[in-house]
């Protein structure tokens, strides 16, 4: 089982609570594979692999990952399909790729989903989400600053965009969806909102974790 932690600086916004949500649903289910006598291996990303946990099987070894996960910092710029590149390249061992990520990419996170489809991995998304973003609090002349590129923009805000802006947001949601149920690709949305044990209860019940 290889888990791959989107490190990339969006998942910090909103008080990192993406990250940090996404670093206790790696650390659950690597200590089931753990339990489960599965070999487990993380690695995060942004742009590119930014750091790796060797290869490790038993449950002792859950240390390891906490120890890991405690040390990632987010930082960098999303690009699902180089990052993922390099991961395939580096892991000719094929087997279950648990992607855990805000799907933030401004080249499309399909393309790297599709990178780990053709390369023989299984992948299962994991989508974490903070509703918050999709219904911000703002109003009136506001600058926009990307947390990853720096690039701003001066908007206007009325109460027509912000409708018009949680429009594009569910149907961004909704994208992925398709996406995923259209080519068979196990995957949860992970609101930061949701009870941490119930999301886990969704994982075991969808299925397509564990073989």
């Amino acid at each position: 089982i290889y888990f791959i932690v989107d490190a990339s600086s969006s998942m910090a916004f909103g008080d990192a609570k993406k990250l940090r949500y996404a670093k206790k649903v790696c650390a659950a289910l690597a200590y089931v594979g753990l339990a489960n006598l599965d070999r487990v291996s993380i690695v995060s990303t942004a742009d590119k692999v930014m750091d790796r946990m060797p290869t490790t099987r038993g449950k002792a070894r859950i240390f390891k990952v906490f120890r890991f996960l405690k040390e990632l910092e987010p930082t960098g710029v999303t690009n699902l399909n180089d990052a993922l590149k390099a991961f395939v390249a580096q892991n000719k061992r094929r087997g279950l790729a648990v992607l855990i990520s805000d799907l933030y990419d401004p080249e499309g996170f399909e393309k790297g989903i599709n990178v780990l489809r053709y390369n023989k991995f299984d992948p299962f998304v994991i989508h974490v989400v903070d509703r918050n973003e999709g219904r911000p609090k703002l109003n009136g002349d506001v600058l926009l600053y990307d947390c990853e590129t720096g690039e701003d923009r001066e908007v206007t805000v009325t109460p027509g965009v912000l409708r018009k802006y949680a429009e594009v947001y569910d149907e961004y949601l909704a994208s992925i969806d398709r996406f995923c149920v259209g080519r068979q690709v196990p995957h949860i949305q992970a609101d930061v909102s949701t009870d941490f044990d119930e999301l886990i209860l969704r994982v075991f019940r969808r299925g397509g974790f564990l073989r």
